[in-house]
């Protein structure tokens, strides 16, 4: 269970150390962290066992209906092909809109969608407190920025809220890094300069403006589901269900709700059951985390701790199979950069579908973080030559 809230005196938390002397008191709750870019691929894995076939890099660049079947045409490297399927489910996030306009035939306007894009733009710092607690800082214009822990010695500060409209170009701009370094040193005690920011990132999300025209932070982070399952003359037709919205804390319970929406097109379909349903890795056997870096380091000595808390921290249970046969450094490969080998690298090309440098260094792992700039395009090298 989560605890509940309490009152703090700053001078005796060590994150209070970090801020300015005259904020002697504040509130603490508990909440819960994700790694978003793992996630995903570990669901993609679920899926895989469960019987998907994953298609990486193959945009969808087409699709119509033909009777009861959907004809989707995938583009890729190596040359379009066409899959068949009985229903379709648009889930691509800030791309709904434009996959919806792909439909052949007019079936479905996208504008009727009310899709509306936020950019969400981050920087990180070194790590700026002592310990593993984050921050909420109230900015002067109503919103909240967070100093989250991030990646062992790093503070990771966010977030904005900025009506965005190019998706060829998603980028944190300097406007934005400018806001969340002054939002944060108003009341840090060391202030922040633009030089102290070692990464900047951005996403989009893709919010539901049905219920008319707010502010960016105040449209609802909640989902809306659009079925389209008739043609142009009102005909009962193959189905292909938007999803607008939503966000991580209820991915689970937007999936099941998909399933229901869609199940009177599937007679027989069986009921929810991914509430419970362990990700890879996800099972770290007896103790958890810590237990099992504890197991790994007394059967493989030679490898170092931190090595084997970092490498279970990205594949938890998973770890174990990552490693093999290996027991000492020698045995891991070409070292490519922060606590990245190439017996890693053939993990996640083999079983996580890594093509790209970039798919390794910044969204499997977050070892381009741990780089400096300059020493980044050999890691990246290193890493094409393993692919």
């Amino acid at each position: 269970l989560v605890p509940g809230s309490s009152s703090i005196r700053m001078s005796e938390e060590p994150v209070g150390r970090a801020l300015r002397a005259d904020i002697v008191k504040g509130f603490s709750y508990w909440d819960c962290a994700v790694d978003d870019a793992r996630l995903v691929v570990l669901n993609a894995r679920l899926a895989a066992r469960h019987g998907a076939e994953i298609l990486t890099q193959r945009p969808v660049t087409g699709f119509r209906r033909d009777g009861a079947l959907w004809r989707i045409t995938l583009g890729g490297p190596t040359g379009a092909i066409e899959i068949v399927a009985r229903a379709v489910v648009n889930a691509a996030g800030p791309w709904t809109g434009d996959v919806g306009n792909l439909v052949a035939g007019g079936a479905f306007n996208a504008s009727r969608l009310h899709l509306r894009l936020v950019r969400g733009s981050h920087i990180v710092v070194q790590r700026i407190a002592d310990g593993g607690n984050a921050v909420i800082l109230q900015s002067p214009d109503g919103r909240v920025v967070f100093l989250l822990p991030f990646e062992e010695r790093f503070t990771l500060i966010g977030t904005t809220d900025v009506p965005h409209d190019d998706l060829h170009r998603i980028e944190a701009t300097d406007e934005e890094a400018d806001y969340l370094l002054r939002a944060a040193n108003s009341y840090l005690r060391q202030p922040l300069a633009a030089a102290d920011i070692v990464w900047r990132f951005a996403g989009v999300r893709p919010l539901d403006a049905s219920e008319g025209d707010s502010a960016p932070s105040k449209v609802t982070r909640d989902w809306r589901l659009v079925l389209n399952d008739t043609d142009a003359e009102g005909c009962a037709a193959a189905p292909i269900l938007h999803v607008i919205g939503g966000k991580i804390t209820t991915y689970r319970r937007l999936a099941e709700a998909a399933m229901a929406r869609l199940a009177p097109h599937f007679p027989g379909l069986g009921g929810p059951w991914t509430s419970r349903a362990v990700l890879p890795g996800g099972d770290c056997g007896e103790g958890g985390p810590a237990a099992l870096v504890s197991r790994l380091s007394a059967s493989r000595p030679a490898l170092p701790v931190a090595y084997l808390r970092s490498l279970v921290a990205r594949h938890g249970g998973d770890a174990e199979t990552v490693l093999g046969d290996a027991r000492s450094v020698s045995d891991l490969g070409a070292f490519i950069g922060g606590s990245l080998y190439a017996r890693e690298v053939a993990f996640l090309v083999r079983e996580e579908w890594a093509r790209e440098p970039d798919d390794i260094l910044w969204r499997r792992t977050r070892t381009g973080l741990w780089l400096a700039p300059e020493h980044r395009p050999e890691a990246a090298a290193k890493i094409a030559a393993l692919l």
